[in-house]
């Protein structure tokens, strides 16, 4: 099955062969990783299959060494990935969700490639008090990646800081985040470029990032909006019943309870499909 590896260390793209079914252990295996995610979606759609490039999901670690990046679409507002560390695999998906051929040529996917040197160094918090208005929101807190470029190659924009809503600190029973800062970048990073809340889908169908759940109800978020960091969009389900999409206000979710129990993030269920097919197998998650 043909694919394609991106190597940033190397500065190569290069067409490699999988196996015919490949599974999840061949992808960590060429990825070198234990965990791996969908990065960037490069083109298609459920119903005609689609390109998209996986990447390792492990946690990064601060180190003195630099790291080797790479980001598709840099060129665009936004993007169509964030910054990622280390190799990238582009994949094809056919209308049934199996594997096949990546559709994408070589060339076009080296055009839409950006490869920098970056060390990174965990996450910049600042506050503020009093809260700095940041457009029509008052920020107390803001945080952004610390990577810098060392290469020299020059961004045409720096990267916002996303402001932080209250919502965005949620905590489940145990104490950890209900959703992680990672994740929140993911979410950011995802929103479909010019994509307006209650506009069409059209043929947007993303992969969802993190599933948070209350025994009565599910919601699988697929973005948040980069001009209200409070909405996002999402496939929610309601007991067994047949899920909607559409805007949610994560103020409201972490708001839910039942009984004394808040909202838990699901940290088993691997989230690696088109929302259009949680849509339509909504009785397996």
């Amino acid at each position: 099955m043909r694919a394609i590896l991106i190597n940033p260390e190397k500065k190569t793209i290069t067409e490699i062969q999988m196996t015919e079914n490949c599974d999840f252990r061949e992808i960590n295996r060429v990825l070198q990783c234990r965990e791996h995610t969908s990065g960037a979606h490069l083109g298609g759609t459920i119903s005609k299959g689609f390109d998209a490039v996986y990447v390792s999901d492990d946690q990064l670690e601060d180190r003195d060494d630099p790291r080797f990046w790479f980001q598709v679409d840099a060129d665009r507002d936004p993007p169509s990935s964030y910054p990622i560390a280390g190799l990238g695999l582009a994949l094809g998906t056919d209308p049934e969700g199996n594997g096949c051929d990546v559709r994408i040529s070589v060339d076009e996917l080296t055009k839409r490639i950006t490869f920098t040197e970056r060390k990174f160094r965990g996450f910049e918090v600042e506050t503020f008090d009093p809260p700095k208005r940041v457009g029509p929101f008052q920020a107390h807190i803001q945080i952004s990646t610390k990577a810098p470029i060392i290469d020299g190659t020059d961004e045409d924009k720096k990267p916002v800081a996303p402001t932080r809503p209250e919502s965005w600190n949620a905590k489940m029973v145990s104490g950890k985040p209900l959703i992680t800062d990672k994740q929140i970048k993911r979410l950011l990073a995802n929103h479909p470029r010019g994509f307006a809340p209650g506009a069409p889908l059209g043929d947007v169908d993303l992969v969802p990032v993190v599933k948070i759940f209350l025994p009565h109800v599910r919601w699988l978020l697929v973005w948040i909006y980069p001009d209200n960091h409070d909405l996002a969009f999402a496939i929610v389900k309601w007991g067994n019943d047949k899920p909607q999409l559409g805007d949610v206000r994560l103020s409201d979710i972490v708001r839910h309870r039942l009984g004394p129990l808040p909202p838990e993030r699901d940290m088993y269920t691997k989230l690696d499909r088109p929302m259009s097919y949680y849509v339509s197998n909504y009785r397996d998650w």
